[in-house]
């Protein structure tokens, strides 16, 4: 138990940024975690606490996460979850100099899509660095911390 809060945090982030699924080391990990991020409640700034909203929705979305979290995890969702999102909302998004290339170069080769930087999205509250939008279908590409995720917005 000697991890930091923002060490913690990174972990989790890292996780989401993964697509990790459940396995029994993964969430030996996540309970571990879970643990030590109980015992620093008082010492979460608002970076930590929003990196954790970002891994809290991860696990609402992700199909294997959702519903098998470990008690401990569990836990810190009901302890944090108010306000990790307040801190994820209160965080001013940043446009790294790789999102704002990638949004360049979309418009530039697709003239046809619409594309937006910093996309909000109202039901969860999840920032996309990228949205392009063509014919009614949309697509957002996530370049956030280099993952290249790609996330399909209904």
């Amino acid at each position: 138990g000697k991890f930091k809060p923002q060490e913690v945090a990174n972990v989790l982030r890292a996780l989401a940024c993964f697509d990790t699924s459940p396995s029994q080391e993964s969430v030996r990990m996540v309970e571990s975690l879970a643990v030590r991020l109980l015992s620093m409640r008082e010492q979460l700034s608002v970076g930590d606490k929003s990196q954790l909203h970002q891994w809290l929705l991860f696990c609402e979305l992700h199909p294997g996460w959702r519903g098998q979290l470990p008690m401990s995890m569990q836990n810190v969702k009901e302890e944090h979850g108010g306000s990790s999102r307040e801190a994820f909302a209160l965080e001013a998004p940043a446009t790294s100099r790789l999102q704002a290339n990638v949004a360049k170069q979309l418009r530039r080769l697709f003239p046809e899509l619409k594309v937006e930087e910093e996309y909000e999205d109202a039901r969860s509250g999840y920032r996309i660095d990228i949205r392009a939008e063509m014919s009614g279908r949309e697509n957002a590409s996530d370049t956030g911390s280099g993952a290249g995720r790609v996330w399909a917005v209904e």
